[in-house]
């Protein structure tokens, strides 16, 4: 499980430094492989281990292929996918398409979410913790997902 946030400077030629405390587990998780991919719902790139995005993208492939919401998904999400490897000094390249897409130029946050990550232009992601903060967090209302925190076991 990857958790945590950390802020990261892109290289010149595009390339972030995984931050230690996750290349163990990316090499024991994927031998370093990995697939970045873009996330228009929050405007930030999602980085998985190979394995976890093999299950992701099956699923993705195994939604019905006339509907047109599957669609855009599948676009978005396999559409924008690039193999990557993390090089022997940790570092991985985000390819220019996805950069340019995030504004990723210089500044940047990595945050580990569960079996992920999310790659953030550091000023969207102070921007969207802001928003959140201000709308006091996950809505109460109507929400299941706030369902299924009450029941959490802790």
């Amino acid at each position: 499980m990857f958790r945590g946030i950390h802020t990261l400077n892109l290289d010149s030629k595009g390339r972030i430094a995984i931050p230690t405390c996750y290349r163990e587990k990316l090499l024991e998780a994927s031998n370093g492989c990995v697939v970045t991919t873009y996330n228009n719902d929050q405007r930030c790139l999602l980085l998985f281990p190979s394995t976890v995005w093999d299950k992701f993208e099956a699923f993705l492939l195994d939604l019905p292929p006339f509907d047109p919401e599957a669609r855009k998904l599948q676009r978005i999400f396999i559409g924008h996918a690039f193999d990557g490897q993390m090089d022997p000094q940790g570092r991985l390249l985000i390819p220019p398409q996805l950069r340019k897409k995030t504004n990723l130029e210089r500044e940047t946050v990595i945050v580990g979410v569960g079996r992920k990550f999310e790659i953030w232009e550091e000023g969207a992601w102070n921007a969207h913790c802001n928003v959140c903060i201000e709308e006091g967090g996950l809505k109460a209302s109507n929400n299941e997902v706030y369902e299924k925190l009450n029941s959490a076991p802790f």
